[in-house]
């Protein structure tokens, strides 16, 4: 068994951890255990599970999968990490230039607070996400979208798939 993203939003609560492996059964009301958070499992099929990455403060917990009343757990297997970091929230101050972000094609710098540096960083214009440069964990280089709204577009910060700072 083991699971991905190893870390996740700290606050935000809006991304999901896929655990893998075999034997899953809807049956078994399992749980996801992060640290002493239990949020309900979705059994996708007998090899996936999806856990809703909850609320927590920054920091490290254990994880693993639990049934209802936990009478069993379900640990990562041996030599995979067991552990889930979640990591501070972003927080977007600015982004420059101002003009051109809702045409597509610029590039605009975002300035901000606890970017992840990790490949798997991205800006979110409205609710589309594009590939973003992390030059530093307060700095991003982000290529533009078309939008529709030609007067403004929300810019936040996504990371693994999903929004982890509020938008600007």
């Amino acid at each position: 068994t083991s699971f991905s993203p190893l870390s996740g939003g700290s606050s935000l609560g809006e991304a999901e951890l896929s655990v893998t492996g075999f034997g899953f059964r809807d049956v078994l009301q399992l749980m996801c255990a992060f640290g002493r958070v239990n949020v309900q499992a979705r059994v996708i099929d007998t090899t996936e599970v999806l856990c809703p990455i909850p609320r927590h403060r920054p920091g490290v917990v254990h994880f693993h999968i639990i049934d209802r009343y936990a009478l069993f757990a379900i640990a990562p297997t041996e030599g995979t990490p067991s552990y889930f970091q979640f990591i501070p929230e972003a927080s977007v101050y600015s982004v420059n230039p101002t003009w051109n972000v809702t045409q597509g094609g610029a590039i605009v710098f975002v300035r901000g607070t606890n970017f992840d540096t990790s490949d798997d960083i991205g800006c979110v214009f409205e609710r589309s996400m594009t590939t973003a440069v992390a030059m530093t964990d307060s700095l991003l280089s982000c290529p533009t979208l078309f939008h529709e709204n030609k007067n403004k577009a929300k810019v936040a910060i996504g990371i693994h798939g999903s929004i982890q700072s509020s938008s600007l």
